[in-house]
C-alpha cells in the first residue's frame, strides 16, 4: 500500500511512495480498473511491486 507521489501526464507514467518509504515507478499500464487521467498526488493505492531492469516497480495498481 502507499500513496501516488508524482504524475507524469505527458509521459503516462508516475510514481508511488509505498507505506515503508519506497519510490515506486508505475505505468498506467499498471492500473487497474482506473483511468490514468483521473489520478492524483496523494491517492491512495494498493500495488504489486516487484524488481525491474531499472529498480522497483508496481506491476498492478489498484486505486484503493
Amino acid at each position: 500500500a502507499g500513496k501516488i507521489s508524482k504524475i507524469l501526464a505527458d509521459r503516462r507514467y508516475g510514481f508511488i511512495t509505498t507505506d515503508d518509504g519506497q519510490d515506486v515507478y508505475f505505468h498506467e499500464h499498471s492500473l487497474v480498473d482506473g483511468q490514468f487521467d483521473t489520478l492524483e498526488v496523494g491517492m491512495p493505492v494498493r500495488c504489486a511491486v516487484e524488481e525491474g531492469e531499472k529498480g522497483l516497480q508496481a506491476s498492478t495498481v489498484y486505486v484503493s
